[in-house]
């Protein structure tokens, strides 16, 4: 299904066409859904769908967990191109859709097209609606070859439309490179520029996804993800988990403050996994002081057995990811404010 577009950006951003594939054709009813609040994740799920991870990859404790934490739209980073690594996201939506009671909404699911040496995935169930417009935030640097990325991102993020009740909004979801210092600071830049503008009509838009805060780097070393930090950027955007784990005046950190507000298993405790909302979207976040596990969330999955027992970063990694997913809560019961 091609979806033709009907929203623009200020250059240099403009729309291109976008294919998703939808699975798990079902009726979707509200029933006993709770209506005033839906749960938005971002999943970086680790080489999904590549190689031999397929082979070891737990799906059933990864439906399960985004089941059991009541997720009601996941986007899904490092997808693998190949068939396979759609495949892989059709199945754990199916298997997501065998966890839920016989009268809760399924879920469905949709992949992207190739940008970099990856996709992204959305898997989500009533009352959301996923919309028609769709928005690359950069031009392909070969347009024959997907794999060569943007011109300024590596992976060019996906802006998606959706609505759910009252709230109509925009995700991006976000993948910036990890090896490359230089190409990160542009990216890091360049989505600042797409977070400050203003000029569109929708004002609701959410960024979230794998970050790569600060890679490889020292400490001494340039800091690409504090250019989104610097200035008062609560008048703009804001970031609610980092909030919610330190002190929002002063969120230059380099390690989280805990392992459980880490965002990745590895022991340096790093917190790459982020997200950004819009001045628009703060009513929606409904919270000037979010709290960790009310209103944003880190799931854990790594504490709890059978893998908390498990010595070996790599057999966590790819059985299920070396990313923890985390969720953010948004009021749907508003008056439509844009």
């Amino acid at each position: 299904m091609m979806i033709t577009h009907s929203y623009s950006r200020v250059p240099p951003y403009r729309p291109f066409a976008f294919l998703l594939v939808a699975i798990t054709l079902t009726t979707l009813s509200a029933s006993s859904f709770p209506q005033e609040f839906i749960r938005i994740a971002s999943f970086n799920i680790a080489e999904f769908g590549e190689g031999n991870h397929p082979e070891t990859r737990d799906l059933e404790t990864i439906a399960s967990l985004l089941v059991d934490n009541d997720l009601d739209l996941i986007a899904i980073q490092e997808v693998g191109v190949k068939e396979t690594g759609a495949k892989q996201v059709y199945k754990l939506a199916d298997k997501m859709n065998c966890a839920l009671s016989s009268d809760t909404p399924r879920y469905v699911a949709a992949v992207t097209p190739q940008s970099g040496d990856e996709r992204c995935a959305f898997i989500y169930r009533f009352p959301i609606v996923q919309g028609d417009d769709l928005l690359w935030l950069d031009e392909d640097k070969d347009p024959s070859n997907p794999a060569a990325g943007g011109t300024t991102y590596f992976r060019i993020p996906v802006a998606v439309s959706f609505s759910a009740g009252n709230f109509d909004f925009f995700l991006v979801s976000v993948h910036l490179t990890w090896g490359k210092l230089d190409r990160r600071e542009g990216e890091i830049s360049a989505l600042k520029s797409f977070l400050r503008d203003d000029s569109g009509d929708e004002k609701d838009w959410i960024v979230l996804g794998d970050m790569n805060r600060y890679g490889k780097y020292k400490k001494s070393d340039r800091k690409a993800f504090d250019r989104l930090l610097r200035g008062n950027w609560k008048r703009t955007y804001r970031f609610p988990l980092l909030e919610a784990i330190t002190n929002p005046d002063d969120m230059k950190i380099w390690r989280a403050p805990t392992d459980q507000t880490s965002t990745t298993i590895a022991q340096s405790k790093n917190i790459y996994d982020q997200f950004v909302i819009t001045s628009g979207a703060y009513r929606e976040f409904a919270s000037e002081d979010p709290r960790l596990g009310e209103n944003v969330g880190i799931i854990a999955f790594d504490r709890e057995e059978p893998y908390a027992s498990i010595s070996d970063h790599n057999d966590i990694k790819y059985r299920i990811s070396d990313h923890r997913p985390i969720w953010a809560r948004f009021r749907i019961d508003l008056p439509d404010d844009d």
